[in-house]
């Protein structure tokens, strides 16, 4: 064999060896759980098989374990225990907030209990509120815990509750994306939403309410439609598409999004409660349309020092909105109208794989029907305060301080920061990278608590430092 040979084939046998040791090197990383790439979080596939995701923001290495069995009857299973809730402070790093710098601190789940996300896809989704100086959650699948926010840990007690007979397992083993949509906690009683089978295979958003007790939760309905959508009707089915925000206006009124579950005609229909923001007595359950137009309204915040209502939702491919209500048009017999599935600045989500000419032809049939104009204004509809075109994934929103308000989103992994001139227009935005999915947020006695869902990690700013 000649110089030029063997050259090559130690070239070659060096080459294989450093992609082994480099393998070897990987998989101790993987193993110790002590990668950084690994750290970052990690997702659960529809299939409950071991899948990972890597992510662009420096969360804590101790992240939980992937469950080996299926997480919805875990979540449920660790629900009936009672047992509860650890998180420990992980990681700290500076959140931008305008000119100044707020510490974000982040408390990871000790064990991996917690908490099967909407469609099992991710670590954990729940919903959070302070009541009392103490955080509350509920999680997609019906546990309610609460305890105290310290510097290094949040510990979480169970408490007991019957939301299981309104969603329970039978309902989850059927579709996934059945869920809780949030809590509320507001004059000694708490809220929760939820997409409830009317009728067989039928669907809707419903609210509940109990009286507040550590103890024991017995939750019964306040508002509860008689109308449904099945999920075999003519235009499709998405049942988590269906907004399920609530917020209260005072002490007789709360305000609740529902979506349209992707029966988009629902949307401009006055008779339907789909598609709408709705105003609900809360002493006899009676509700009015505030708003119509809406496709899967996200988020929702009332601002009741400049009297506006602050709505997110989600868009087609393209077109995530914030819109802008008026305080005094929630009274107002005039119903405000957002012009989905009209006008929309994003894109019917067909349109992209449209291929051959029957798809073609179905997709140009479907915008004969909803057109998605993009001026809203032209039709008279609503302009968005503001749409994000691509798409976020927006989710819920909060105001910081005097005209200052933040939105979370799912899909982007960001934080929308804004703020409202005396006009109510945005004067000044930008964009913060926070690399999870925020299911969640509040701000409330100078707290800024997200729930990010990746790594069912509870994230806190505190605003008094």
């Amino acid at each position: 064999m000649n110089k030029k040979m063997l050259k090559k084939k130690f070239k070659f046998s060096t080459i294989i060896s450093i992609f082994i040791i480099s393998l070897l090197i990987l998989t101790v990383l993987v193993y110790n759980k002590k990668s950084f790439l690994i750290s970052k979080a990690y997702e659960i596939a529809p299939n409950f098989t071991q899948k990972v995701r890597f992510y662009y923001f420096n969360l804590p290495h101790n992240f939980p374990s992937i469950p080996s069995s299926n997480p919805v009857f875990n979540d449920l299973d660790f629900k009936l225990s009672l047992k509860s809730l650890v998180f420990k402070n992980s990681k700290s790093k500076n959140l931008k907030f305008f000119n100044e710098k707020k510490k974000i601190v982040f408390y990871m789940p000790k064990k991996n209990y917690l908490l099967s996300g909407i469609s099992n896809k991710y670590a954990g989704s729940s919903y959070i509120d302070l009541f009392n100086d103490k955080l509350f959650l509920l999680s997609s699948r019906g546990l309610i815990a609460y305890g105290q926010i310290s510097d290094d840990e949040i510990v979480l007690n169970q408490i007991d509750n019957n939301l299981n007979a309104y969603l329970g397992k039978d309902k989850f083993q059927k579709n996934s994306t059945y869920s809780f949509k949030d809590v509320l906690i507001h004059d000694q009683k708490i809220y929760v939403t939820f997409t409830d089978e009317i009728a067989k295979n039928c669907w809707s958003v419903s609210v509940l309410h109990s009286d507040i007790d550590y103890k024991y939760l017995k939750f019964e309905y306040l508002f509860k439609s008689n109308e449904c959508i099945d999920e075999k009707n003519d235009e499709g089915f998405v049942p988590i598409q269906s907004g399920g925000r609530i917020v209260p206006v005072d002490q007789k009124k709360l305000l609740l999004t529902i979506g349209d579950f992707r029966v988009r005609k629902k949307a401009q229909d006055l008779s339907s409660i789909f598609g709408k923001i709705i105003n609900i007595n809360v002493d006899t359950g009676e509700h009015t349309v505030v708003t119509m137009g809406h496709r899967n309204p996200q988020g929702l915040y009332l601002d009741v020092k400049n009297k506006i209502l602050l709505s997110t939702e989600h868009g087609p491919r393209g077109g995530d909105e914030i819109n802008l209500i008026h305080l005094e048009d929630i009274n107002n017999e005039n119903i405000l109208n957002f012009g989905w599935p009209i006008s929309s600045y994003g894109e019917h989500y067909a349109k992209k794989n449209a291929i051959t000419d029957d798809q073609i032809r179905k997709v140009n049939l479907l915008y004969e029907k909803y057109p998605l104009n993009k001026s809203h204004k032209d039709y008279g509809f609503i302009e968005p305060l503001h749409y994000f075109n691509p798409s976020i994934g927006i989710s819920e929103i909060t105001g910081i301080g005097d005209s200052i308000y933040m939105s979370s989103s799912l899909g982007g992994k960001k934080l929308f920061f804004f703020k409202l001139n005396k006009n109510n227009e945005i004067n000044e935005y930008y964009i913060e990278n926070i690399g999870e999915r925020v299911r969640d947020v509040i701000f409330k006695n100078n707290k800024l608590i997200f729930f990010l869902e990746d790594t069912a990690t509870i994230a806190v700013a505190n605003f008094n430092e």
